[in-house]
């Protein structure tokens, strides 16, 4: 998968692991604005029957003067479109 979004920069991802309906480890490299590769996953934990609570977690170390930007930059609105695309993606593939 490789990302274009014009907000968040250039990049692409890399499944490195599944643990049917528990965890999907992967790699994200980002090209633009700055060369990073980190770990990801999302992991699952089912609520019910038909309700799954999704969590999303990211290990990754930056240097200065990127540590001292990110907080600044609110990365988490900037991926908010990204996310919620993946989210209903998922969904639709869940309840099939």
């Amino acid at each position: 998968w490789k990302s274009e979004n014009p907000d968040v920069g250039h990049g692409e991802q890399e499944i490195l692991a599944i643990k049917e309906m528990e965890r999907i480890d992967y790699e994200l490299r980002f090209i633009e604005p700055f060369e990073s590769t980190d770990k990801a996953y999302l992991a699952y934990e089912p609520l019910g029957p038909n309700q799954t609570e999704v969590t999303w977690g990211f290990e990754g170390r930056m240097s200065y003067p990127m540590n001292v930007m990110i907080p600044l930059m609110n990365i988490e609105n900037m991926l908010a479109e990204d996310f919620q695309t993946g989210l209903s993606n998922l969904k639709k593939i869940m309840e099939k």
